[in-house]
């Protein structure tokens, strides 16, 4: 009988799985923070206010009809509310 190696269990499994997710995460995060530096661009080329309480409410609300199983509900508003936030303010400094 050939040596083999072990089978990875379950945890190790369940950890890789959660590192491919954080990349994904970052790369989704990074990706929005660098859409949020082009809004800021063309909304100071029209003479426009980075911040739109109105257009990030909407947006919040939309995130949150059929929040999935996971994080409670108002865990999950508060992380988006500071994504948001973070792309905001990633959008008042374009070059960094």
């Amino acid at each position: 009988m050939p040596d083999s190696l072990p089978e990875p269990d379950e945890l190790t499994l369940l950890r890789a799985e959660m590192d491919s997710l954080n990349l994904s995460l970052r790369g989704v995060i990074q990706a929005r923070a660098r859409l949020a530096r082009r809004i800021g661009v063309v909304k100071r080329a029209r003479g426009l206010s980075l911040y739109d309480p109105e257009r990030e409410g909407q947006m919040l609300r939309a995130l949150m009809v059929e929040p999935e199983d996971g994080l409670a509900p108002e865990r999950l508003a508060e992380l988006l509310a500071e994504i948001i936030a973070a792309c905001r303010e990633s959008a008042r400094h374009p070059d960094d």
